[in-house]
């Protein structure tokens, strides 16, 4: 009776398969039986899986996802440095650096410029060709006690305190060899309403002695002219005026200029200018200094004293020869020479 019900109950459940199958029904009894058998296979696997992933050990051992690193937020842009009046050694123009290429395409403006005013010279000998003068300095500008030193007279060309190079380029140039050089030391200060500017506008050394002149320009800041901009003097003709003044009072002609100095720069343009050219031209990294001839035959040699004429260190002086022709002897720069150490001179040799 147990077996009747048994067969029973299969013949049931294979009738009630059968038409989902669409197979006979022998066969179709046969596939449910392994069907059920591979069903309970299955769902014992499935519980193994299941009580594995609830295993401690399977758990510590499971390797864990690496954190997603956030992308790094962009740097934002250096802020300009802000000049504050009384800094003394910040000025926006210093820390500019416009490039090399642009640097020479000053440079051979400066350099045509000075040659077409000369040419113009010798063909009208006859004819004055300076320009003529704004304002006597001293009506806007006085030299007086300055945050670095005051007037100074009969300054020795190794004055540690207010020279960089100069010892090293009066010697390595030989200017006035075998004769004493000294220099009248100034700082400029800026007149407005309220007084004078806190720092000096232009400070610079004049040579007051026989032999060759020299100027020594040690720094330019525009911050400090509280002058209106329509009323300042540039830089080429208010030193022009002081070394006209000068050279006169120590019994000499402004026509010995010789040489300008531009000592111990820290415009980052001319900086790395003249980095630049001794990287592009080969030149020793342990090597101070180097002369670059505009009559020169080598094309880079040439190239190199165009760019250091047209940095801001070497523009003002391009100004102040093509501006003063003939109250400077009608002087051309022959050779522009560059030093290369922790404090970067320009030195321009006129002929």
């Amino acid at each position: 009776m147990h077996l009747i019900r048994t067969l029973s109950a299969l013949t049931a459940t294979t009738l009630l398969i059968a038409p989902l199958t669409g197979l006979p029904l022998e066969r179709q009894g046969g596939r449910s039986l392994q069907h059920s058998a591979n069903s309970s296979s299955i769902a014992e696997r499935g519980h193994a899986v299941v009580n594995l992933a609830r295993d401690p050990a399977f758990i510590k051992s499971k390797p864990k996802p690496k954190p997603v690193k956030p992308k790094p937020k962009p740097k934002p842009a250096p802020k300009p440095q802000e000049c504050k009046r009384g800094a003394g050694a910040c000025d926006p123009e210093d820390s500019e650096d416009l490039g090399s290429a642009q640097y020479h395409t000053w440079g051979v403006e400066r350099k045509d410029a000075l040659d077409n005013k000369l040419e113009e010279v010798h063909r009208t000998p006859d004819q004055a060709h300076d320009k003529p003068i704004t304002k006597p300095w001293k009506e806007s500008y006085e030299s007086g006690e300055g945050a670095t030193d005051g007037e100074r007279e009969d300054v020795p060309v190794d004055d540690e305190d207010l020279f960089h190079n100069v010892k090293s380029i009066f010697h390595n140039l030989g200017v006035n060899k075998n004769k004493e050089t000294l220099f009248k030391s100034t700082n400029i200060f800026s007149k407005d309403e309220e007084g004078d500017s806190e720092q000096p506008t232009n400070s610079a050394c004049f040579s007051t002695t026989e032999g060759d002149g020299v100027i020594v320009a040690r720094t330019t800041y525009k911050k400090y002219d509280l002058n209106p901009e329509n009323e300042r003097l540039q830089w080429s003709e208010l030193t022009f005026q002081q070394w006209s003044e000068y050279r006169k009072a120590a019994g000499f002609q402004s026509s010995d200029l010789k040489y300008i100095i531009r000592d111990g720069i820290v415009n980052k343009g001319s900086q790395n200018v003249i980095k630049d050219i001794w990287k592009n031209l080969n030149i020793d990294k342990d090597q101070e200094w180097e002369t670059f001839d505009f009559s020169s035959t080598k094309a880079e040699e040439v190239e190199a004293a165009q760019t250091l004429l047209g940095t801001r260190n070497g523009k003002g002086v391009g100004y102040m020869l093509t501006d003063y022709p003939d109250a400077l002897g009608k002087k051309n720069i022959a050779k522009v020479h560059a030093w290369n150490n922790d404090h970067p001179s320009i030195v321009f040799e006129f002929e």
